[in-house]
Formats: structure tokens, C-alpha cells, sequence
């Protein structure tokens, strides 16, 4: 039996309407108003509940993610970006201490990788062969690196 049709610990509703439907569906839009589907995870009251402390970057928190834990993941070595402390920019806007997150050290050097890391890695387990998305920069290049 494919992982995709396992009960899934999260669920999806819709952004407009509040439609919802099972995690494990495959869907991109809500057949009632036609509008996207959000994802609801239920993540554990504990801080640090679901981390592994083995991993590094995205699949760290696998656990929280909307992937079965059986579900061979696609990646790239997302994630665990570097964050910077900004001190001359906290002065200037007048805040106490500012951290700024590195998101281009990702693979596809975008904050998108995380995403498509999660997205493809679902579409492989439904058995989809074809993916597409409307995109004018980043999300395209995501979407080539992790579907390729």
C-alpha cells in the first residue's frame, strides 16, 4: 500500500471557504470554491517534541511535517541556514538586537527549497510524474531542482 493512502496525521482546509479534507488527499485547489488548501498539523505542546536532534536542516522536525514517517523524502540539504547578527541595522531601527536569516545558502538559493523539499516529496508519493507551477523566478528554480 503506497504511504499516501495511510491515515495522515494532518489535514487540509480551505483558505476561503473552510472546506476541509483528509491529509492524505491528493489536491491542489477546493472543489467548492476553487481556491488553495492549507495544511493543518497538530504539533505537540512540548518545545522540543518531534525534533531530532540527529538531523540537520528541514528533516529535523520531520515529525511536525506533512510526510508519513515511512515516506522516502526528497532533498537537497535545506534548511539550516545561518543567521547573522545585524547590529548597525537594529541601531538604526531603533530595536535592541536583529538577527537576519540566510536563506540564499539553501540549495536552489531561495527560501523556496523548504517548500518544494515538502511538496515533491508528498507528489513522489502519490506516484505523480509531471509537476508545474506559476512562477516568474524562485519557485521555478526550486521546483526543477527538487523534481529533476
Amino acid at each position: 500500500m503506497s504511504t499516501a493512502l495511510i491515515d495522515a496525521p494532518w489535514s487540509l482546509y480551505c483558505s476561503a471557504c473552510d472546506a476541509t479534507a483528509a491529509g492524505n488527499a491528493l489536491a491542489s485547489l477546493c472543489p467548492a470554491c476553487g481556491q488553495p488548501w492549507l495544511t493543518k498539523v497538530t504539533v505537540p505542546s512540548t518545545r522540543d517534541a518531534g525534533i531530532d536532534p540527529s538531523a540537520r536542516g528541514l528533516w529535523r522536525y520531520r515529525s511536525v511535517l506533512p510526510v508519513m514517517p515511512d515516506e522516502p523524502v526528497v532533498a537537497l540539504g535545506e534548511g539550516w541556514t545561518p543567521m547573522f547578527e545585524a547590529p548597525a541595522l537594529a541601531s538604526a531601527l531603533g530595536i535592541g538586537r536583529l538577527w537576519i536569516k540566510d536563506e540564499g545558502q539553501n540549495p536552489t538559493a531561495s527560501f523556496k527549497a523548504r517548500g518544494m523539499a515538502l511538496a515533491i516529496t508528498r507528489a513522489r508519493a502519490f506516484g505523480v510524474r509531471g509537476v508545474t507551477v506559476p512562477t516568474a523566478g524562485n519557485a521555478g528554480a526550486a521546483l526543477a531542482a527538487y523534481a529533476a
